[in-house]
């Protein structure tokens, strides 16, 4: 849900232009197609009200018999478009008896028909039913869980029409975000799209496409929008809906469980098409777990879904959705069909780092063609086709197609920023927001400092003074600058260089090095970049951060980071292959040199300790100060994920989460040429995923196996390492051996290892009457390493994540061949 949120925002950053010639033979034929489905259709249009003349928000009216339809928006009103002749109308609205008005449509014109619904009448069996038993609505909920699992694969195949409407309003913003300004981005309707989608599933094999052929982002005429069908979707025939809004998922009102989370009362029956309705009414057993409230419609003797009106609010265990409503109508697009979906509307309100507001999505489902014959080139690789063409659309399109009205505060959204686009997209505009964004203030001490030119569309970037400044025993006192500059162009394409320079004040030496990226196919994941200089690095880049080995060296005379000192040149190369295959290469000249400390500085007087050498201690390798030497290396890794899905858009390509792991493998060459004096042979296979178990949580896991084939010539920069932490900050992940050194159990000989971790979610947690309502929540760890210098090595942790939203702490045992090692806590991010 946070992606999601993100995504929405990132619209505003794409950009495509088109030549005059093809616009201008793309509108000629829109014009075309509007008259000649014009000539056909009139328009129906009128507002639905209930008793008391209160305008009924997402009522569903629709054809009898067919999916010609669509919902009113929030203030009742309805506009559709219906072929000549003679129709029953059919309008349906929860809580409320369906009404049904045959009509005559004779000419192409506005026909006006408004519809005032009453509450159902619920006296239908009621005393019989009563009668028979206790509480009805366990009966008919008992019965819809008999047949949840049918209903779930009956869903036929089908192609059908989508119609998607978004809208986020920001009510509150921070002044800056992670260090970020947020001048330009203004409270009100921030975000407004609509799109048409045309969907095609197949259910055996399963199988989903969805091309968006029309696409409308409010104040950005160039802009793609995210509306999809796909997204957000609610499915009560599942166990658990609603994943996108919290991890585990709320758990449906018919799930298996669904009796130790609900409560049910009876309230009526209606009738509705021949069909007998039952109105349950849904009551949370416990007002913090992940359940709805509300109502849902279930069919007598059939025991399907026929319709659901059900709630959150803040008591539930959400991320940063805070309330929410979900809205959705089932349908039959002919007699004695499978039922489909044919509505559905979720309004919702969120608060995330400051930013406070509401939103929501409504969906129209229309034009279903059930069981239709998909040819086998019909699907593939993307799920989800952005047409090059879609924002291309004029208003005269989205007057005749868009089923629901815009209300008055969305069209004056789109006259507002449409009519400005043209300022906001001027350079006078731009400089006028990077004037005020490119202030320097004090926090640019802390987080750096960033000047845009957003015309242009380059930015140059400083690091934080305060940030870069660390020490080592290696250097001393370190300055490291590193400026960046980088350069957005069309297609999502970028251009960067990122020059460092850095001086330790103990060894008075000085070292630079120059990084050059450029992103020549987004669509591929392809980059390019070529580095080098003369630079230290440690022995496992990135083992630990300079800012941590600032910390414990000064105050607790602890030198963990380990350095030497390289002169190299290094270009690399990535890009995907084919569907789910990635490639990523490098090849690396570098002349090494050992380095030693120059300083025993330090801040505290308590502790007596020396600090210890520069050369790393190590279990298999008892000298491993290497002195000089060159090195050639090569280095290729393949990254496999069977059955990889898409989301095609004009200006790039997005990866979905495949429901298989991804596999991996690394070759690794040290080249005896060019005066190199390594020579090995390294290969490593690896296998890693994310899952989900619905109410038990979620998590990951990795596992790898390596060996060095040939071992002739290498140092011990060149050995395998593994990232271990001998520290209280699990920085920069929880994803490392937090409790093994970070170079003891470094080897040149065959390795294995696994990284596991389950998150809970608040599963046992939210059972906890104090606990619950501060949304922590547990989680598990479970490391292994095997080399064959140091034998089995095991680590267990258990720990609380989501404290004050933000914090993790872990406790850790571990054991070495079955006996106990080192135990310790372990702190940080866990969101």
């Amino acid at each position: 849900m946070k992606k999601y949120f993100c995504n929405k925002f990132l619209t505003f950053t794409f950009y495509r232009k088109l030549s005059f010639m093809k616009i201008g033979c793309f509108i000629i034929c829109i014009f075309l197609s509007i008259g000649a489905n014009a000539q056909n259709k009139a328009t129906l249009q009128g507002k639905i009200v209930g008793e008391k003349n209160e305008p009924l928000a997402f009522a569903s009216i629709y054809l009898k018999n067919t999916t010609i339809g669509t919902t009113t928006n929030a203030v009742g009103f309805y506009s559709l478009a219906v072929p000549l002749g003679e129709h029953e109308v059919v309008v349906q609205f929860p809580s409320y008896q369906t009404k049904t008005q045959k009509i005559t449509i004779s000419q192409v014109q506005t026909y006006m028909l408004d519809f005032q619904l009453e509450l159902e009448s619920q006296e239908i069996e009621a005393i019989t039913v009563q009668g028979k038993f206790v509480n009805y609505a366990e009966e008919v909920i008992r019965n819809a869980q008999k047949n949840r699992k049918k209903y779930l694969e009956e869903r036929p195949d089908f192609q059908c029409e989508v119609y998607v409407k978004t809208l986020f309003r920001l009510d509150k913003k921070p002044e800056r975000i992670f260090g970020e300004s947020t001048v330009g981005l203004d409270t009100g309707v921030v975000y407004l799209s609509e799109s048409v989608s045309e969907v095609s599933y197949q259910k055996n094999p399963r199988r989903y496409k969805e091309v968006v052929v029309a696409s409308k982002v409010s104040g950005d005429s160039k802009a793609y929008t995210f509306n999809v069908a796909g997204t957000w979707n609610f499915n009560f025939y599942q166990n658990l809906v609603g994943q996108g809004i919290y991890e585990r998922g709320f758990v449906s009102p018919i799930a298996n469980v669904a009796f130790l989370y609900y409560d049910y009362k009876w309230e009526g029956q209606f009738e509705e098409n021949g069909n007998v309705i039952n109105k349950i009414k849904v009551i949370p057993k416990r007002k913090t777990d992940p359940v709805w409230e509300g109502y849902i419609y279930i069919t007598e003797n059939t025991w399907r879904i026929h319709s659901v009106d059900l709630s959150f609010d803040e008591n539930r265990p959400t991320d940063f959705v805070k309330t929410g409503n979900i809205k959705i109508i089932y349908t039959q697009p002919a007699p004695n069909s499978e039922w489909v979906m044919f509505s559905q509307n979720f309004n919702f309100t969120f608060r995330l780092f400051g930013f406070l507001g509401s939103g929501y999505t409504n969906k129209v489902y229309r034009n279903y063609t059930l069981n239709p014959q998909f040819s086998e080139k019909h699907f593939g690789s993307d799920w989800i086709i952005v047409e090059k063409e879609s924002n291309q659309k004029d208003s005269l399109f989205w007057k005749l197609i868009r089923p629901i009205p815009l209300l008055q505060k969305e069209a004056e959204d789109y006259r507002k920023k449409d009519s400005l686009e043209v300022i906001r997209n001027s350079k006078p505009y731009k400089d006028s927001l990077d004037k005020i964004a490119n202030r320097f203030k004090f926090n640019n001490l802390l987080f750096g400092y960033t000047y845009r030119n957003s015309y242009k569309k380059y930015s140059l970037s400083f690091g934080s003074p305060l940030n870069d400044i660390s020490f080592n025993t290696v250097e001393g006192w370190v300055t490291n600058l590193k400026i960046g500059y980088n350069r957005e162009f069309e297609n999502n394409r970028d251009f960067s260089i990122t020059p460092t320079l850095r001086y330790g004040f103990s060894s008075k030496t000085f070292y630079g090095k120059l990084n050059i990226s450029y992103s020549s196919n987004p669509k591929r994941f392809e980059r390019w970049s070529i580095e080098g200089g003369k630079f230290v690095e440690q022995f496992n880049p990135d083992v630990i951060l300079p800012s941590i080995n600032t910390t414990v060296s000064l105050w607790q005379r602890l030198n963990f980071m380990k350095l030497y000192e390289k002169t190299y040149g290094k270009a690399s190369y990535r890009k995907e292959i084919l569907n789910g295959v990635l490639l990523n290469t490098s090849v690396e000249y570098a002349q090494r040199r050992m380095l030693e400390n120059t300083t025993d500085f330090s801040w505290t007087r308590r502790v007596q300790r020396d600090y210890t050498p520069n050369a790393p201690l190590n279990n298999e390798l008892a000298e491993t100060d290497f002195g000089e030497n060159t090195a050639l290396l090569w280095n290729v890794e393949l990254r496999y994920t069977p059955k990889q899905t898409y989301i095609n858009r004009p200006d790039i390509r997005i990866r979905l989460r495949s429901r298989f792991p991804t596999f991996v493998v690394t070759y690794r060459k040290g080249i005896n040429a060019l005066g190199s004096n390594v020579d090995f042979d390294q290969v490593e296979l690896g296998i890693t995923d994310t899952y989900s178990k619905g109410l038990v949580g979620s998590g990951s896991y990795r596992l790898f196996a390596g060996d060095f084939l040939n071992r002739k010539s290498l140092t011990f920069v060149d050995f395998q390492h593994f990232d271990g932490s001998r520290v209280m900050f699990a920085f920069p992940s929880f994803r490392a051996y937090q409790l093994l050194d970070y170079y003891a159990f470094s080897t040149a000989r065959k390795y294995a290892g696994v990284h596991f971790e389950h998150h809970f979610n608040g599963f046992l947690f939210n059972r906890i009457p104090l606990l619950k309502k501060t949304h922590i929540q547990e989680v598990f760890t479970c490391n292994y390493l095997f080399t064959e210098t140091n034998g089995n090595y095991l680590e267990i942790g258990a720990g609380l994540e989501h404290i004050f939203k933000v914090l993790r702490v872990n406790y850790f045992w571990s054991f070495l061949d079955g006996k106990y090692f080192n135990s310790g806590f372990r702190f940080g991010i866990g969101f």
